[in-house]
This record gives C-alpha cells, structure tokens and sequence, in this order.
C-alpha cells in the first residue's frame, strides 16, 4: 500500500525547495497547489518505509540556464509564466 504526499514550493521565499522522503518515493505529478497558487510536487510514498532521504528541487523559468546535475520533474504553468521543476542530483 502506497499514499501520495505533497510538496509545496514558497517562490515569494526562494525556487528551491528541500524536503525529506521515505526511500522508494517517487514524484508523480506536479501542478498548482489549489490552496496557495504555488508550484507544487506529489509524490507516490511506500507505506513501510524506514530511512528517509533529503532531496533538492529547483525551479527554472523558460529560457533560463539549467544546472547540468539536474533530473527533471515535469513543469506547471502558473499564468504567464511557465515553470520546470528538476531535482539536483549533487
């Protein structure tokens, strides 16, 4: 048995967000969070899980330079902008 959790990003703060995961986790989805209006991560969590991992994502506008160690996510477009969220793998 598997349950989704959910990540939001602060970009008035900062387009990185940091958070910790069970191992196994896996991002599934990205979008608006409907409370906030925010960018925002979902992720598929094994229901055992035991160690967690710490796991950084990053928000780049279109046209912006991409860090190279990068794995990406998906991308969500909050009005005029569009967003593509990648994982740092450093």
């Amino acid at each position: 048995m598997e349950t989704m959790w959910k990540f939001v990003f602060d970009m008035e703060r900062s387009p990185t967000l940091e958070i910790s995961t069970p191992r196994g986790s896996h991002a599934r989805f990205v979008g608006l969070d409907p409370a906030s209006g925010n960018p925002a991560i979902w992720f598929l969590v094994p229901k055992v899980a035991t160690e967690k991992v710490e796991r950084t994502f990053v928000i780049y506008g279109t046209g912006h330079r991409i860090h190279q160690f990068s794995d990406y996510v998906g991308s969500v477009i909050q009005g005029q902008f569009v967003w593509h969220i990648f994982e740092s793998l450093l």
